[in-house]
């Protein structure tokens, strides 16, 4: 039941979610308000129940009230007062404790931050954020948001990858390798697409250049999602070897080739999401017999015919900004690299 009012809750159908999120914060409501449990056994259920409700809201987990204890034995009459002390020294009576402020909202990033080596957080207002969407993660916990449509997304490690990337991968249950890593990096994209105006993909066109597609537009986030499933498909059918290396090299390119139009920052969250799908590629790709490969780098005239249909955006000129395809040879057979180009 839990993951179905998840679902209802991140739906795009906002009507439905209003009616979900008005049911159970009525029922967070009711429950806080009802007194402590008889029994320790309705305690624990109750403590489970609220901290699911307190995660689909959003909200900190409250306190549930153990059962009270039995009441204790009559004390024993007091004894006869003594005799008055002194007055206590004139001043302000003690400050009793102080009142405890609302939770605040959670910190969230905008989306279109990522691209910085340092975000700012920053705080939207408690009403801002109608909807919320869960995406992957490998471990992190991410809070963004979109100023302009109001949706939050939340990057958690349990969430469900994209079924259609699952399936285009065959991905099996409990299958937390390499497989599962590009099943992330493909659903997390996809899901950030829309939120991000400053994403261009820059996958190569039938004109020999890139056609600069933007992914926060629907036909275009429609054109990347079937492009990154037939490569997927491709490296799930491909066997081993050379049709295998070559595969895993098209789905690093179907990555790698969405790119900001001012470049991810070292050290931010899209540069360690480049790097990190590189990384596996080259140590995947690298191991088999018969096969090299370079990151190509630097001047662009210094490449000399190891390039083909390369792209261009804005940054220094005559210098690689991006390596979209990796330089392969395999088995003697050499396959040209494509790269990003500073124009000025």
């Amino acid at each position: 039941m839990y993951r179905q009012l998840s679902v209802l809750l991140t739906s795009r159908d906002d009507a439905v979610a209003t009616v979900v999120r008005a049911y159970l914060v009525g029922l967070d409501a009711a429950l806080a308000a009802a007194p402590a449990p008889a029994t320790q056994e309705a305690a624990t259920a109750l403590s489970s129940l609220r901290g699911d409700l307190a995660a689909l809201l959003q909200r900190p987990v409250a306190p549930v009230s153990s059962p009270a204890p039995a009441p204790p034995a009559p004390a024993p009459p007091a004894p006869a007062p003594a005799a008055p002390s002194a007055p206590p020294a004139s001043g302000p009576p003690p400050a009793g404790p102080p009142p405890s402020a609302p939770p605040a909202p959670p910190v969230a990033v905008p989306v279109a931050a990522l691209r910085l080596a340092e975000p700012p957080p920053e705080q939207p207002p408690a009403t801002a954020v109608r909807s919320w969407i869960d995406v992957p993660s490998l471990g992190e916990r991410v809070a963004l948001f979109d100023p302009v449509s109001g949706q939050g997304l939340r990057l958690r490690p349990e969430a469900d990858i994209d079924p259609e990337i699952a399936q285009a991968l065959g991905l099996r249950d409990g299958d937390l390798g390499v497989d599962h890593r590009i099943a992330v990096a493909a659903t997390q994209l996809l899901a950030l697409g829309p939120y991000d105006p400053n994403l261009i993909d820059f996958l190569p066109s039938v004109d020999g250049y890139a056609q600069a597609r933007r992914p926060h537009r629907k036909d275009d986030l429609r054109a990347l999602r079937g492009e990154l499933l037939r490569r997927l498909r491709a490296y799930r059918d491909a066997g081993d070897g050379r049709a295998r290396a070559r595969a895993l090299v098209a789905v690093d390119e179907g990555l790698c080739s969405v790119r900001h139009s001012q470049p991810a920052e070292p050290g931010s969250w899209w540069a360690n999401w480049y790097d990190r799908i590189r990384r596996d590629t080259v140590t995947v790709v690298g191991a088999m017999p018969g096969v090299e490969l370079t990151v190509l780098s630097g001047r662009y005239e210094d490449l000399g015919g190891q390039t083909e249909h390369d792209a261009r955006t804005t940054g220094p000129r005559g210098h690689v900004i991006a390596c979209l395809r990796l330089w392969t040879r395999i088995d003697g057979e050499v396959y040209r690299g494509r790269v990003l180009v500073g124009a000025g």
